[in-house]
């Protein structure tokens, strides 16, 4: 079983920990029936949660068909199997035990982290996220990579000579921008290739590189379009991005509470004690 690390803290828990979305029907609601076993819209809800993260806001009126029979088909597999007297097989029952490890350890984190998710708690994680972001500021770039030095001092000739960067851009660049005119839009110091992000923040607003600049992916012709202050989020917009940074506090926080006063000894491969 995987003991209460950062791995269990990431979409999957936050879903279990937030509040169900409305909807009109009941949980109690049967929305199948497979033999003598009922399937209630519960059921579909608790599907939904344990599909992929892309599906997360994907209304479930759209995936219920699919939620439904799925869940119809895995009752039918279930009873063929206690039928085959599977659930006494040696196998099963080590495979059950883990996973029960598993469910309740989620569950002991999930009722620590609601019962701490509170508004001020997100408040004050806003306070930090707002302190982290002064400072910062953001540039707006595009760019036009190409293959060799000769292309780039070709590129920036007939820049010189005229020629629009964007229509450049579409044309020649390599890059995955190139249909946007080599528009990277706008970005976070610190997040784009050192080399790169030098060049353009030396650059005056609506120049571009004389020289070309190499990094590992080419050669580039920078346009620097603005520079600006970094904004943060509004409260409200940072709400998803807040209850995962609370959790995982709140989580790290009670595993260092069940860690005091307990004896923890570890071993390398070869048995030895690892301090």
């Amino acid at each position: 079983m995987k003991p209460l690390v950062k791995p269990i803290l990431a979409a999957g828990l936050l879903a279990a920990v937030a509040i169900a979305p409305a909807h009109a029907q009941s949980p109690d609601t049967v929305v199948a029936k497979v033999g003598d076993s009922t399937i209630t819209f519960a059921d579909v809800l608790a599907a939904r949660e344990r599909m992929p993260e892309q599906f997360a806001q994907v209304p479930v009126e759209q995936i219920y068909p699919l939620l439904v029979n799925g869940l119809i088909d895995s009752r039918l597999a279930t009873a063929e199997a206690r039928r085959q007297g599977l659930q006494n097989d040696d196998e099963v029952r080590r495979m059950v035990r883990e996973f029960e490890g598993q469910v309740i350890e989620r569950i002991l984190v999930a009722n620590y982290v609601r019962e701490r998710m509170t508004d001020e708690a997100l408040r004050a994680e806003y306070d930090k996220l707002v302190a982290a972001e002064q400072g910062k500021t953001e540039i707006h770039t595009r760019h036009i990579l190409l293959e060799d030095r000769a292309a780039a001092d070709a590129v920036i000739r007939d820049l010189d000579a005229g020629a629009d960067f964007a229509e450049l851009a579409t044309a020649r660049s390599t890059g995955p921008s190139a249909p946007r005119g080599g528009d990277l839009d706008w970005t976070v110091e610190g997040m784009l290739v050192p080399a790169y992000e030098s060049a353009a923040k030396a650059l005056a607003e609506g120049a571009y590189t004389q020289e070309p600049v190499q990094t590992q992916f080419g050669w580039h012709v920078i346009k620097l379009e603005g520079r600006r202050d970094k904004q943060p989020p509004t409260f409200e917009d940072a709400q998803r991005q807040l209850q995962m940074r609370v959790t995982r506090r709140l989580a790290d926080e009670l595993v260092s509470s069940l860690r005091d006063g307990v004896k923890i000894e570890k071993f390398d491969l070869d048995g030895n004690p690892v301090e």
